[in-house]
C-alpha cells in the first residue's frame, strides 16, 4: 500500500512539472512571436549609426523609450525613388539632405530581431520587412530608375574640369570623362549628366572660361518664338547675352585677316570677321538660324514663308544691288544695315513653303 502510494505521489510531481514546463515554454514563444508594424521616416546611413528611421511614435524596449530605430543593412535606401537623390563629392550618390527624415517608412519584425546598442546608445534591428515607402506599398527596387536634373547638375559640376589637363575645351562634350567612360571612379555618369541635360532642353554655356547650365528652359514647337537675337550689339555685348558653345577660329582670305564661328548647340551659328587675333574686337559678319529657338524679330523658323516675306515687306527695306541697278525681291535690308535673305542655302534656294534658315549678313561692295 505504501508503494502505491509512493508511486502516485511521484505521478502527481511529474504532472504538475510538466504543466509548469509548458505554461513557460508558451510565454517565451508568445514574446519571440510577437510582430510589430511600425513608421517612421527614413534616415539616411552616416556612420557609425547606420540607416534608420525616427519614429512617429516612440517605441518602449526594455523599459526604456526610443524615438529613433536602426539597421544593421541599407536596403531601404534602394527602394526609395531617385527623385530624392543627389551626388556628393564624399559619398557620391546619396539621400539629398532636405529629404532625411522626410520620407515615410512602415516596417514589421519580430520582437526578438531588436537589440540594444549601449555603446551608442541605439536600437537595432537586424531582421525586417519593408511595408511601404513613400506610400507606396510593396516596393521594389529603385537603383536602376532616372536620377532627377539636380543630381545630374551635381554629377557635371563635380567632373567637368577634371582630366583635362588645365584646359577647358568650349565644348562640353570633348571633356575628358564625356569622351572616356570607362574610368573606375567616373564611369558614364558624367556622359550621362551632359547627356540628360541637353536632352531636356537646357543648354552647357561657357562664360568667363568657365561652363554653366541655362535655367532657363527654352520651350518651344512648330517655330514658336522663345529668344529673339539682338543683332545690333557688338560682339562683346553680343557673346555675353548668348555665350556660344564653342568658338572656332581660321585665317580668312578675303577682306580681313581672320573669320571666327560663334557655335550653339540649338540651331544658331554667329560668324565674326577681325583683323586682330581677338575676335572680340572684330564685328558680327553673318548670323545663321536653323530652328524655331531664335529669332529675328518676329520671323522664326517654321512660319509661313508667304507671311514672312509680307513681314519683311512691311518692316524692312528691299535689297538694292548697286552693280545690278535692281532691287532684290526676296532679300531685304535690317535697320543696321545688315541684309536679311531667308531659305538661302549653299546649292541656291530652300523650296519650301515655310522658314527652314534665316540668314543676316554683312554685304560686302
Amino acid at each position: 500500500m505504501k508503494k502505491i502510494i509512493s508511486i502516485l505521489i511521484i505521478l502527481l510531481m511529474c504532472i504538475g512539472a510538466v504543466g509548469c514546463s509548458k505554461e513557460e515554454s508558451s510565454k517565451t514563444e508568445e514574446q519571440i512571436n510577437k510582430t510589430i508594424s511600425i513608421t517612421g521616416k527614413f534616415l539616411p546611413d552616416y556612420i557609425p549609426v547606420g540607416a534608420g528611421l525616427v519614429l512617429d511614435k516612440p517605441f518602449e524596449y526594455d523599459g526604456k523609450e526610443f524615438m529613433e530605430i536602426n539597421f544593421d543593412d541599407d536596403k531601404i535606401t534602394n527602394l526609395l525613388p531617385r527623385k530624392y537623390f543627389t551626388y556628393y563629392a564624399e559619398s557620391g550618390t546619396f539621400l539629398d539632405e532636405e529629404y532625411n527624415g522626410k520620407i515615410p517608412v512602415e516596417i514589421s519584425f519580430e520582437f526578438d530581431n531588436l537589440k540594444y546598442d549601449s555603446e551608442l546608445n541605439r536600437l537595432v534591428c537586424n531582421d525586417y520587412k519593408v511595408i511601404s515607402v513613400d506610400k507606396k506599398q510593396d516596393p521594389t527596387d529603385q537603383t536602376d530608375n532616372e536620377y532627377p536634373l539636380k543630381y545630374h547638375e551635381a554629377v557635371f559640376n563635380m567632373y567637368c574640369k577634371q582630366g583635362n589637363d588645365g584646359f577647358v575645351p568650349s565644348d562640353v562634350k570633348d571633356t575628358y570623362f564625356y569622351k572616356n567612360t570607362n574610368d573606375p571612379v567616373v564611369g558614364d555618369k558624367y556622359k550621362k549628366a551632359v547627356d540628360y541635360i541637353l536632352s531636356s532642353g537646357y543648354f552647357i554655356n561657357m562664360g568667363e572660361g568657365d561652363y554653366y547650365i541655362e535655367k532657363e528652359k527654352k520651350v518651344y514647337s512648330d517655330g514658336e518664338i522663345t529668344t529673339p537675337i539682338d543683332y545690333t550689339l557688338y560682339v562683346a555685348d553680343f557673346v555675353k547675352k548668348y555665350p556660344p558653345v564653342d568658338v572656332k577660329t581660321e585665317k580668312d582670305g578675303g577682306y580681313y585677316e581672320y573669320f571666327t564661328k560663334l557655335l550653339y548647340y540649338d540651331g544658331l551659328t554667329v560668324m565674326v570677321s577681325h583683323d586682330d587675333k581677338d575676335y572680340i574686337k572684330g564685328f558680327i559678319a553673318g548670323i545663321e538660324i536653323k530652328n524655331g529657338v531664335y529669332s529675328i524679330d518676329d520671323l522664326k523658323v517654321g512660319m509661313s514663308l508667304s507671311d514672312a516675306n509680307e513681314y519683311c515687306k512691311n518692316n524692312y527695306k528691299q535689297f538694292y544691288n548697286h552693280h545690278d541697278d535692281v532691287y532684290v525681291q526676296d532679300k531685304f535690308v535690317l535697320p543696321n544695315g545688315l541684309a536679311l535673305k531667308l531659305n538661302d542655302s549653299n546649292n541656291g534656294s530652300i523650296d519650301s513653303d515655310k522658314i527652314e534658315v534665316i540668314d543676316v549678313y554683312q554685304v560686302e561692295d
